[in-house]
C-alpha cells in the first residue's frame, strides 16, 4: 500500500520535533494529517500557497522546523532551506517498516486529484462553492471545507490547467466530490 506525503510528514514530525514546533504546510495538504500534527502532536501549523518559493519563504519567515507538501517535498531548514528528499529519507530510515506502517494505518481519509486543461473564472467558482461550504479560503485558488472533507480548486503554477484536489472520509465520497468539482470547473472555463 502506498503511503502518501502527508502521512510521511506527520510521522517525521512525531519522530523529530517537539510540541509547539512550527510546521509549514501548503493549502493542498491532507486535513486529516494536518489535524494530527496540530491536535495529537501539539504543533503549530502555518498554511501557505503551493510551490517551493512559498514553502521556503514561509519556513524561514515563520522560523519553522519543517515545511511539507503532499507531493513529497520536505523542507527542513536546520539541514538546508530547500526541498531535500534525501535528508527526509535519512530521517525516515531510522524507523522500522513495522513502526511506520502501524503509524500510517491510523489515517483513513482518501485524497484524489485531477487536472482540467484551460483557465477558469475563479470568482465564479468561489461564488458557487461559498454557497455550500462550511469554510472557504482563497489564498491559492478556492479551498473549501465541508462536513466530511475538503476541495481545493487552483490554477497550476506551471501549466494552463486547473488542479482539483479532494479529501473525504471514504473513497466513494472523495470521488463524488472530485466529479462535482470537475463539473464546476468545466462550467467556469474561460473560452
Amino acid at each position: 500500500k502506498m503511503i502518501g506525503g502527508p502521512i510521511v510528514a506527520a510521522f517525521l514530525c512525531q519522530q523529530n520535533f517537539k510540541k509547539n514546533a512550527k510546521i509549514i504546510l501548503n493549502i493542498e495538504f491532507s486535513q486529516e494529517s494536518k489535524q494530527f500534527i496540530e491536535d495529537e502532536l501539539g504543533m503549530k501549523v502555518v498554511v501557505c500557497q503551493v510551490g517551493t518559493k512559498h514553502m521556503v519563504t514561509n519556513v524561514l519567515k515563520e522560523n519553522g522546523v519543517m515545511a511539507a507538501e503532499p507531493n513529497g517535498h520536505y523542507y527542513i531548514p536546520r539541514h538546508v532551506p530547500d526541498s531535500d528528499g534525501i535528508y527526509a529519507a535519512a530521517l525516515l530510515s531510522s524507523a522500522s517498516p513495522k513502526e511506520f506502517t502501524e503509524f500510517a494505518s491510523q489515517f483513513k481519509n482518501t485524497v484524489v486529484s485531477e487536472a482540467v486543461k484551460g483557465t477558469a473564472n475563479f470568482a465564479k467558482i468561489e461564488a458557487a462553492v461559498r454557497a455550500k461550504a462550511n469554510e472557504v479560503n482563497t489564498m491559492d485558488g478556492v479551498w473549501a471545507a465541508f462536513d466530511d472533507g475538503f476541495v481545493l480548486i487552483r490554477a497550476s503554477n506551471t501549466e494552463p490547467k486547473v488542479r482539483i484536489t479532494c479529501e473525504a472520509d471514504s473513497p466513494k465520497k472523495a470521488q463524488a466530490a472530485l466529479a462535482m468539482a470537475k463539473k464546476l470547473v468545466e462550467s467556469c472555463l474561460l473560452k
